[in-house]
């Protein structure tokens, strides 16, 4: 039995699993089989042949190759495979991937059932129940990352915060810092939003002071210092997610201190289209902000309206731009649209009842 875990990167549009979100049809589809084997052990054996397989694109969009063997290792940006049989080690780029599949443990399956019911938090202890068993680093940090995901859905951000660190920590240039749920719009309520201490402005933890300066730095009294903190990390992280996330989150200055011209909004509404994917919602919600600051509606509604297409993971920055995306359609006169976008965000926010 096949089931989709996340997905990261690409273009176009897939719908996936209970929330309404979506986003590429090149995206990074993971893909977990479940066999008899993998039950009940203490430690994830796997036979060698024909275990895992990946997609990858071959040139053209729509042209993928399916490759198997077994995964050596998903660290940073490539993802290593040794094929059936041969013993050749490869070495892929994962933006190239379009979909992997791997084995696993039957509580990952739970997880992923609960999360597609949006029982969330159900969801990250069934994901906490299958880590000790994986024996496989990579895999153990895919699992995390499940578990970060549905921690933001339930509204634990700063436990999806922690369980990225762990990654972090295991593989220092993850591609799943991406993830991290910073602060993309202060005025969301505390409780929808990630809230960080000053300690953790302070903390050894690169990802930790990334995380802290996002939630302080609206704040009048810790601004100058989280300013510095994402100064430096945009500087000297050596860890190119990181830094992306640094440089973006410095971005928000220009709706924090609303200054009166804007000279590089149309520099960073082309940056944010150089983004990894899954760093895109975040920016552009920024980015569309500073252009409703601007009278530019149509640009702004469209900005907005980027994130569920592309697939934000955090639904408070969905829903709040999706009420931003209403108010600039109205403002720039499109009352019909403005009218269709309310009712969707009325559907997002009303409960799905409960599947037992």
């Amino acid at each position: 039995m096949c089931h989709v875990v996340s997905i990261f990167g690409g273009s176009g549009r897939v719908r996936c699993g209970g929330t309404g979100w979506s986003c590429s049809t090149t995206a990074l589809l993971i893909l977990l089989l479940f066999g008899q084997e993998c039950s009940g052990q203490e430690q994830t054996l796997l036979p060698f042949a024909g275990t895992d397989s990946i997609s990858i694109l071959k040139g053209a969009p729509d042209l993928v190759q399916r490759l198997t063997g077994r995964i050596e290792d998903i660290a940073g940006e490539t993802l290593t495979l040794r094929r059936d049989g041969s013993g050749a080690v490869e070495v892929f780029r994962l933006n190239d991937i379009t979909e992997l599949s791997f084995a696993h443990a039957p509580d990952v399956a739970e997880g992923l059932a609960l999360q597609q019911q949006d029982r969330f938090a159900e969801a990250v202890r069934a994901f906490d129940r299958a880590l000790p068993s994986e024996s496989r680093s990579w895999a153990w940090n895919e699992i995390q990352a499940l578990a970060a995901l549905n921690a933001v859905r339930a509204g634990n951000r700063s436990d999806a915060v922690r369980r990225i660190e762990m990654i972090a920590e295991r593989d220092p240039r993850t591609r799943h810092l991406s993830s991290l749920p910073l602060v993309w719009d202060h005025r969301l309520p505390s409780e929808r939003r990630l809230m960080m201490t000053i300690r953790d402005l302070r903390s050894e933890s690169a990802v930790r002071r990334l995380c802290a300066a996002s939630s302080l730095l609206q704040t009048e009294e810790h601004l100058q210092e989280s300013v510095s903190v994402l100064q430096r990390l945009r500087r000297t992280s050596g860890v190119i997610r990181l830094s992306e996330l640094a440089e973006t989150q410095l971005w928000r200055l220009s709706i924090i201190k609303t200054e009166p011209t804007d000279p590089l909004l149309d520099v960073h509404q082309d940056r944010v289209r150089e983004l990894p994917p899954a760093a895109q919602p975040g920016p552009q919600f920024v980015v569309a902000c500073r252009l409703r600051l601007r009278f530019r509606y149509d640009e702004a509604a469209l900005g907005f309206l980027r994130l569920p297409l592309v697939g934000c993971d955090d639904n408070a920055l969905t829903e709040a731009a999706l009420q931003e995306a209403v108010l600039c359609l109205e403002a720039a006169g499109r009352t019909a649209d403005a009218q269709r976008y309310q009712a969707e965000l009325h559907q997002r926010q009303t409960p799905r009842p409960s599947v037992e």
